[in-house]
């Protein structure tokens, strides 16, 4: 299955358990009733109340990178730094 690590854990209702920077293996992808694309993720709480006791099941993927995403970025990141210092266009640094 795909891996996914989390970059946004504020908001969470009460019962979520995920942590910014931790990596998830995504069990299932569903769209939720607010059109949204959740995840069902192995070895945490995919369900619950929120604090207005409305019921809550999966995690907006908004709240996830794909690892294979992330760990790709750093990849060329650090290989573009390392090679050619930090890249510079018309003395801007980007």
């Amino acid at each position: 299955m795909k891996k996914v690590i989390c970059i946004n854990d504020e908001n969470l209702p009460p019962e979520a358990n995920i942590q910014k920077d931790q990596i998830y293996e995504v069990i299932s992808i569903f769209t939720n009733s607010l059109d949204q694309k959740a995840l069902i993720l192995k070895g945490v709480n995919n369900e619950g109340r929120t604090k207005w006791g409305m019921k809550w099941f999966g995690y907006d993927s908004k709240r996830f990178r794909d690892l294979k995403d992330e760990e790709l970025l750093e990849e060329v990141l650090s290989e573009a730094y390392f090679e050619f210092g930090y890249p510079k266009v018309d003395n801007y640094i980007i």
